[in-house]
């Protein structure tokens, strides 16, 4: 019993060694929707594998061997484009897997010889029918797929950046997942970022300065700032008296210097008040005196008649 056992599972081994070494070497399926196809394109590309399906007459037609696409038309009719081809294919070699289309006539014979001798148990219309079928689609792909203008210029990619600075202009380097060419883009240098550092205010008479120093790299300049100018007021300098002037005089209120203008205060008493005034103590001295003296005479007079 325990022998029995024994061998069953190591039959099974055997038939999953089998069918691991099958999936390896060939994918094969009977019928395959276009994800499937894509999914295997890309796989067998960059593994270096096989993957093939079957015709209506139970041929088996090979579209990829060891990573080439042989068969262009079913690659193509599951919307597979020339980009994705390419990116796989510089992928593929990267790692080291020859995936290039260099497939003879002789070989593409003998892949439809293939075809039809797994096709013999059909009916021999069906077969030749098979066999040409895909004798024409492998011919005319045997070629690498060329690409447009158009296409090439579309199929350029950002692979690296490295930004400008103040002093230093960066590049962008572009990529073409096509023909995997490659460009460089200088940048322009950036601007620096200035912020003011010192400034110096100016006064009446001299100018002053701003320095700006960039943040980034440490570069300076300076903006010079225009003198202000005097700003002029009226100042009284001496103050007028009851009998004497006043002055007021131009001064700079920032700074203190006289522009040299002057201006003269009024007296609070002016000259021809004195003089009024001083004719009218004459006037009234005088009447004063003339009173006293008539007074005096006529009290003289009245002594003398009295006597008489």
């Amino acid at each position: 019993m325990v022998k029995n056992i024994n061998k069953l599972s190591l039959k099974a081994g055997y038939m999953l060694l089998i069918l691991f070494f099958i999936m390896i070497t060939s994918v094969k399926i009977f019928s395959l929707d276009k994800l499937t196809v894509r999914t295997l394109t890309e796989v067998c590309i960059l593994n270096g594998s096989s993957a093939s399906t079957y015709g209506e007459d139970g041929s088996e037609i090979f579209y990829i061997k060891d990573g080439v696409i042989v068969n262009y038309d079913i690659v193509y009719a599951a919307g597979v484009t020339d980009e994705q081809i390419a990116q796989w294919q510089a992928e593929a070699a990267a790692n080291g897997v020859n995936t290039q289309s260099s497939i003879s006539n002789s070989d593409t014979q003998a892949s439809s010889d293939d075809s039809n001798n797994s096709g013999t148990t059909n009916s021999s219309n069906n077969s030749n029918s098979s066999s040409s079928s895909t004798t024409s689609s492998s011919q005319t792909q045997t070629e690498a797929p060329t690409y447009t203008d158009e296409e090439i210029e579309a199929a350029w990619q950002e692979t690296d950046r490295v930004e400008s600075t103040c002093t230093e202009a960066g590049y962008v380097e572009y990529t073409n997942s096509l023909t995997n060419e490659t460009k460089t883009e200088e940048l322009e240098l950036a601007k620096h970022q200035y912020e003011e550092a010192e400034r110096i205010e100016p006064t009446c008479t001299e100018d002053g300065s701003v320095t700006y120093t960039c943040s980034v790299c440490g570069d300076t300049y300076d903006e010079a700032i225009s003198a202000t100018g005097h700003s002029y007021e009226w100042v009284t300098t001496k103050e007028a008296g009851i009998f004497t002037n006043g002055l007021e005089e131009e001064i700079c209120s920032v700074c203190g210097e006289k522009s040299g203008a002057t201006h003269t205060l009024s007296a609070k008493i002016t000259n021809s008040v004195v003089l009024l005034i001083i004719c009218g103590i004459i006037i009234v001295t005088v009447g004063a005196s003339s009173f006293i003296l008539l007074h005096k005479r006529q009290a003289k007079n009245v002594q003398q008649s009295k006597k008489s």
